[in-house]
Order: structure tokens, then sequence, then C-alpha cells
């Protein structure tokens, strides 16, 4: 049942040396298998466009790890000051960043990459049209209720999301500057 596919399960993990209940969880979310599929199957369709980045983006990139980032950050520096130019680094909380991503701001990022609003529309069908339900440990399951924001972390479009929201930030933060 298609309409199944958009039903999420967020089940909270405990914080440590938190209390019990919803606050007191982090939220991993269990989705059908066959979304995950047709997502993955959006995404390969457009993997050239959604890895095509105007900055310089380090960070949530596979086989890259703080140590190259760390390293990274340090020569541009370097080079700047010695090139007597600007640099602009930014960082993100990432224990709350994906979480935060607005669904309009990754749409407007998607358009701006030149993704195929056949594509995007399709994407946002299955990402914005979902429903979820809470489940911790000690607590009743929660009602279904709207789940229109974030981006899964972890999930085969979380990556690149991610980083076409913050390329998109980044860019008009220039354009102001």
């Amino acid at each position: 049942d298609p309409d199944r596919w958009r039903e999420v399960i967020l089940v909270g993990i405990p914080k440590v040396g938190k209390e019990s209940g919803f606050n007191a969880c982090r939220y991993i979310a269990l989705s059908p298998v066959m979304q995950k599929w047709y997502i993955r199957t959006l995404v390969a369709a457009d993997r050239e466009k959604r890895r095509q980045y105007k900055a310089n983006l380090l960070g949530y990139e596979p086989h890259h790890s703080s140590l190259d980032i760390t390293e990274t950050i340090r020569t541009v520096l370097a080079k700047t000051h010695e090139w007597g130019i600007p640099a602009f680094i930014g960082t993100a909380d990432i224990a709350t960043a994906f979480d935060q991503v607005e669904h309009k701001d990754l749409e407007a990022a998607l358009h701006g990459r030149g993704i195929h609003p056949s594509f995007v529309r399709a994407y946002f069908q299955e990402i914005h049209e979902v429903h979820a339900t809470l489940a911790s440990p000690g607590a009743e399951p929660s009602e279904p209720f709207p789940y229109q924001q974030g981006i899964k972390m972890g999930g085969v479009d979380g990556t690149d999301n991610f980083n076409a929201v913050l390329e998109d930030a980044l860019g008009e933060l220039a354009q102001q500057w």
C-alpha cells in the first residue's frame, strides 16, 4: 500500500543522564523499505547535479575525518593570511542541524542546483506528506502527526541534501557580505 510508505515511526533513544519521556530522547526515523528504495531511485537519477557544489564543502562526505577537516582549515587560514584575502569558515552542530532544516529551504536549494522540477516534486511528495508516531521508552506512543521538517541523517539523501542547503545559505551570505 503506497500510503503506508509515508508512515514513519520515530524511535526514541534515551540521552545519557536524562530522565525518561519524549524530551529525554534522540529520535531515529524508521522508514518503510519501499520508501527508501523509491527515494534512492530518485536520488540516483540526479546524483551528479546533487554533487555539483559551488562552494568548497569538506564536511559530511565519505572518507573525510575530523582531522582532514582540521588540516584543511589550517591550510586555508595560512593561505588566506599569506595572500591577504578573506576566508569564511562555517560550522554547524550536527547533533541538531539535520533536524532543523526546513523543507522549503531544501526545496529552494534543490531547484538552485538545477534538479529537474519533476524530481523535486516527486521527492517532496515522499518526504513532505509523511506522518510520524513517536515511540520512546517509558511513554505511550503518540498519535500520528505531520512530519515535515528535517533531513534524515544517515539516509541515502541526507548528506547531499544537507550540503545543498548549507551551500545555498552560504551563497546568500557571500552575496550580502
